[in-house]
C-alpha cells in the first residue's frame, strides 16, 4: 500500500517513486509539475513513526533515523529553487516528543534546503477552537514563501471525523512577491 501520493491539476513529470534504496517502499515520491510560478518539484514523504520496524526487532525510532539519513543523501543542497518537501514528518517542529538527536537530525536535513511553513503553533480552525502543532508539514525552498495557512480541522460538515490529523491548506507565492493591495 502506497503511503504517499502527490496530486496536481497539471500532469507530473520526472516521477521518482523510490528515491533511495534505503527508503522503505511506498514512503517517498518526487515529481515535477508546472504551476503559474513555473515548474515546482515536490517531494512527498512519510517518515516512519517511532515504532516502525519494532515487529522486526528494530529499536524504537530506528527506522525514523534511517529514513532521515537516506533523505539527506537525496535532497539537493542548498534548495533555492521552486521545491517543496511535504507529508508526514512524524515530528513536531519545534520538538515535543521526538528524541533530541532525531530532532537535531531533521533540522540538519532541512537546514539550507527548506523553510518549514507549518512549524510551531498553527491557527485554530473554525470548527475546533484550539491551536495545534502538526506532524504533517510543508517545507519550501528559498524561491517560495508561505503567505497563508488555514487549518480545516478533523471533521466533515456532517460531523464525521475525517482523519486523526487536521487538514491544512497553505498558500504559496514567489518569495519577495508583494500583492498590489499591500
Amino acid at each position: 500500500m502506497r503511503k504517499v501520493v502527490l496530486w496536481s491539476r497539471q500532469p507530473w513529470s520526472d516521477a521518482d517513486p523510490a528515491g533511495d534504496p534505503e527508503l522503505p517502499a511506498s514512503r517517498f515520491i518526487q515529481a515535477t509539475t508546472v504551476t503559474r510560478l513555473g515548474p515546482i518539484t515536490a517531494t512527498g514523504v512519510c517518515i516512519p513513526w517511532p515504532d516502525a520496524g519494532r515487529p522486526n526487532g528494530r529499536a524504537r525510532w530506528e527506522e525514523h533515523g534511517r529514513y532521515l539519513n537516506a533523505l539527506d543523501r537525496l535532497l539537493p543542497r542548498p534548495s533555492g529553487d521552486f521545491r517543496l518537501l511535504l507529508g508526514d514528518f512524524n515530528q513536531h517542529i519545534p520538538r515535543i516528543r521526538a528524541p533530541v538527536a532525531l530532532a537535531a537530525r531533521l533540522r540538519q536535513v532541512l537546514n539550507g534546503r527548506f523553510q518549514v511553513a507549518t512549524a510551531g503553533d498553527l491557527p485554530a480552525s473554525d470548527a475546533e477552537a484550539v491551536s495545534l502543532r502538526a506532524i504533517d508539514h510543508l517545507a519550501h525552498g528559498a524561491a517560495l514563501a508561505c503567505t497563508g495557512i488555514a487549518v480545516l480541522g478533523h471533521y466533515l460538515p456532517d460531523g464525521r471525523r475525517m482523519s486523526d490529523r487536521p487538514a491544512l491548506m497553505l498558500t504559496l507565492a514567489r518569495a519577495g512577491f508583494r500583492s498590489p493591495s499591500a
